[in-house]
């Protein structure tokens, strides 16, 4: 049976499309490799990025632990210590109680210098160095995004300072470090509780940066 000539021109489109495909796979299929290859390691950065780095010369470690979506860390770093570089996944204070930082956050340096602190927000990279000529005592409290409301992550990313930590702020974080051993009775019961605790001191904190941005607002005028 012979074959209409519409058919023949299908069957000839075909074959030099199926031609096309082969000869791209063979000679230019390497394109789609290294496309493949440049993702996998771009992802896998990502994931060394958001992994907890391993601290450089920490001497001592007086609090670290995890309540539900708060985690709390008080810790002692020798003369030039440093942790990370990493990607930030929560909102976290960090106070300098001794000694100094100096911050590299995205493509800034920020110096947090003793008896201050600084509000960090998620998806920025940190690299943090710690001071040269002495040790450095830090804490640090952070709350997951998730347990916070979209206007409290707001006003976070707003505020960060860093200024100084005195007052009740830091009779707050006193609290929480105190009470950070093991218990007993771990559950929603305790995770509720730090809970309150790092939102207090999250939002205390960054109400003295609001209020402290108020007041330079009023000198200017």
């Amino acid at each position: 049976m012979k074959r209409s000539r519409l058919s023949v021109t299908l069957g000839a489109a075909f074959t030099a499309c199926l031609s096309v495909r082969v000869r791209g796979r063979g000679e230019g299929g390497n394109v789609g490799a290294d496309n493949a290859d440049e993702l996998a390691s771009q992802r896998e950065a990502e994931l060394r990025m958001t992994r907890e780095p391993e601290p450089e010369r920490l001497s001592k470690t007086y609090v670290r632990m995890r309540h539900g979506s708060v985690t709390v860390g008080d810790l002692l770093y020798a003369k030039g210590g440093s942790f990370g570089p990493r990607i930030q996944t929560d909102f976290q204070l960090v106070v300098i109680h001794s000694g100094c930082l100096s911050l590299e956050l995205d493509d800034e340096t920020i110096d947090v210098p003793e008896n201050h602190g600084i509000l960090l927000g998620p998806a920025h990279t940190e690299h943090f160095f710690f001071a040269q000529e002495r040790e450095t005592h830090h804490s640090w409290i952070a709350v997951a995004p998730d347990a916070l409301s979209q206007e409290l992550r707001n006003e976070f990313v707003a505020f960060r300072g860093p200024i100084p930590f005195l007052g009740r702020m830091a009779s707050l974080l006193d609290i929480p470090k105190k009470t950070a051993g093991p218990v007993s009775y771990p559950g929603p019961l305790q995770s509720g509780l730090y809970q309150g605790f790092g939102i207090s001191i999250l939002c205390d904190f960054a109400s003295a940066v609001k209020a402290g941005h108020k007041v330079a607002a009023l000198r200017m005028r």
